[in-house]
């Protein structure tokens, strides 16, 4: 049974429609890393020859089936919302070659109408931190010990638990522990996991199911700082099944899916270690309240919540970092309550982007005099930075360095005002203020001997030519 296909390799087959008048034509699946699965099929033109009737018609007239089934020789793949995307002609020897794109594709034989679009009830995803985050683990064990307290014996229990869920409008979500056995050459290995599920009471199309994912993809960026990013789908539907040779069926396995929605997330690197080890807080700081929390949070918040995530964990600019967390401290700003004394920052009677860094920086509470003179200046100085990268202005770029540094702060406010607003123990923003990560963002302005003044400008930092532990 053909498990999966990974990124970068191809499979040759057939391919039919399910119409029992259609040919079945040769072609080969590729799971290409940028665009997903695709299907390419070889054929003669006008030969008359009735097997390539079928796929002349399909790209001649541009009238490709929305599903097809491929046959390997390792198993069946149904293949989803299929659609055109190109063929190439030789014209002197008449042959062609079709290409097809495929938005989905499931790792099994599917029973009932073979045209019906793909919905179903559950999808499970492995993605990137989970398992760090949770502290989930499928094993335990047990060391016996002698009366002289030397270790004879050790049991290890391997077990899959559903560990934590929630609900969010019509979807269930889970988290749970899986496991599998590799083989070792050295012994038994055991594959310890942690996978997230969403499941519906009744069938809907894979991108629903993501759409609920990415919610929970999104809250982990917030936490770790780092891009987080699926590395496999499974799902479970009544319509995918394993039967007997009698007809009777005996499971409804889990099956893998492949999705062009997260085709490109494959070709991305893991997070290292170092990513993952000091989040602002974890599951269990979170709490199921707190997913709860997230969740309504994340509409409401969603121009706050977007453009953060959206900018953490790739390659980009420090420009970039900078604009898309002052688009995101604009919008916490317009949501959050108004800051005391915040007149100062506004032009007339109406708040500018200063005063929307100013609730920001306000509502967390935390101690800022080791970058700058003031709350104020602090607001000033990230909205000055935003602005005039923002805005189109003769000349070149703002400062790199000091641009960097804003950047870093912006960033890490967008995060903590996101968290602030889902923990309802309201100890996750100052416990990572007093750890290493906050004090090495500030640590930086002093190290670049750079500091904001009440106006929000660069001036020499207050510790310059004195020595410091």
């Amino acid at each position: 049974m053909m498990r999966s296909l990974a990124p970068g390799t191809t499979v040759a087959g057939l391919v039919a429609d399910g119409n029992p008048d259609t040919s079945w034509v040769v072609a080969t699946l590729s799971n290409d890393p940028n665009r997903g699965l695709e299907v390419e099929i070889p054929y003669i033109r006008s030969s008359g020859d009735s097997q390539f009737t079928t796929p002349e018609q399909w790209f001649t007239d541009h009238d490709i089936p929305s599903n097809l089934l491929f046959q390997s020789e390792d198993g069946d793949i149904t293949l989803f919302d299929c659609h055109f995307t190109g063929r190439t002609e030789n014209l002197g020897r008449g042959t062609a070659f079709g290409r097809l794109g495929v938005r989905e594709a499931v790792f099994h034989r599917r029973d009932g109408d073979p045209q019906s679009p793909l919905e179903v009830t559950e999808v499970r995803s492995t993605l990137d931190g989970l398992k760090e985050w949770t502290q989930f683990s499928s094993i335990s064990k047990t060391v016996h010990r002698t009366a002289e307290n030397r270790a004879q014996k050790m049991v290890i229990e391997v077990e899959a638990l559903d560990v934590e869920s929630w609900t969010h409008g019509d979807a269930t979500m889970l988290l749970e522990t899986t496991w599998r056995d590799s083989d070792d050459p050295s012994g038994l290995k055991v594959v310890d996991s942690v996978v997230l599920t969403s499941s519906f009471a009744i069938p809907k199309p894979v991108s629903r199911h993501l759409a609920e994912q990415r919610q929970l993809v999104a809250l982990l960026k917030v936490m770790f700082e780092c891009g987080v990013r699926f590395r496999s789908h499974e799902i479970r539907d009544s319509r995918y099944t394993s039967r007997l040779l009698s007809g009777e069926v005996y499971d409804r396995p889990y099956v893998a899916l492949v999705s062009r929605a997260t085709a490109g997330d494959y070709q991305e690197p893991v997070p290292d270690k170092n990513s993952l080890q000091h989040p602002i807080g974890r599951l269990a700081d979170v709490g199921n309240d707190g997913l709860h929390l997230w969740n309504r949070l994340y509409s409401k918040w969603e121009r706050v919540i977007l453009p953060i995530t959206a900018v953490i964990g790739r390659s980009a600019l420090v420009e970039d970092r900078m604009t898309s967390s002052g688009i995101a401290i604009e919008a916490a700003g317009v949501l959050l309550e108004i800051a005391a004394g915040e007149e100062v920052t506004w032009r007339g009677k109406n708040p500018t982007t200063a005063t929307y860094a100013l609730r920001c920086i306000s509502t967390l509470g935390l101690d800022w005099s080791q970058i700058a003179a003031s709350e104020v200046g602090l607001a000033r100085g990230i909205a000055k930075r935003y602005n005039s990268i923002k805005h189109p202005k003769p000349g070149p770029f703002p400062d790199a360095l000091q641009s960097y540094l804003i950047s870093n702060i912006a960033v890490m406010l967008v995060r903590l005002v996101i968290t602030a607003n889902i923990d309802g123990a309201g100890s996750l923003v100052g416990r990572y203020a007093d750890g290493h990560l906050f004090a090495q963002r500030l640590r930086e302005f002093e190290d670049n001997n750079l500091y904001l003044d009440d106006d929000g400008e660069f001036v020499e930092h207050p510790t310059a030519g004195k020595l410091t532990p």
